[in-house]
């Protein structure tokens, strides 16, 4: 896997003007919009049969595609994040969750950690979608281009061992 250290510098293929979406599953479409709106207080619409649109904050939208029949789950560290108010800190943001966990089928909620420049935790949702809640120790946004850089394989094991350190502190309570 090839390391990338610096921006490039050659004019890019196509011109999109912005992100515009990302899709996501449903196994319960009226399940996944209380949960939405609910815990995560965004906008949500019905896009199209099957299909709901949600936003929060900005112009990037997720489609919310119902799925009838089994899928993958999402894995870590392909999670999606979202950025706390600045009033409401990361560990009070936690124990919101925890107390609501059962009520909207959340499957695993982190302990809060500091990792990459930010404080966050991560839950898997019903759907088996994993969102980050985080602030940034920083308020600029950092270009990450000259940080370390880590394998695919050197993340997963971190993460795997993280995941071991948790479920151990917790088997020890």
């Amino acid at each position: 896997m090839s390391m990338i250290t610096q921006r490039s510098t050659k004019p890019p293929l196509l011109r999109p003007t912005v992100m515009a979406n990302g899709t996501i599953p449903s196994r319960d479409l009226t399940a996944s919009r209380n949960f939405y709106e609910d815990v995560f207080g965004a906008e949500v619409a019905v896009h199209s049969p099957g299909r709901l649109v949600l936003r929060l904050g900005g112009k990037h939208t997720y489609l919310v595609e119902e799925q009838t029949e089994e899928y993958a789950e999402m894995v870590l560290l392909n999670h999606n994040g979202w950025y706390l108010d600045p009033g409401e800190s990361v560990d009070d943001a936690h124990a919101k969750i925890v107390t609501v966990k059962d009520r909207y089928g959340v499957q695993v909620v982190t302990k809060p950690m500091w990792q990459h420049g930010s404080y966050a935790f991560f839950l898997q949702d019903r759907d088996g979608n994993w969102w980050e809640f985080y602030h940034e120790r920083t308020s600029e946004r950092q270009d990450l281009s000259g940080g370390p850089q880590l394998t695919a394989d050197q993340v997963r094991e971190w993460f795997q061992a993280r995941r071991a350190r948790d479920e151990a502190s917790e088997a020890d309570r």
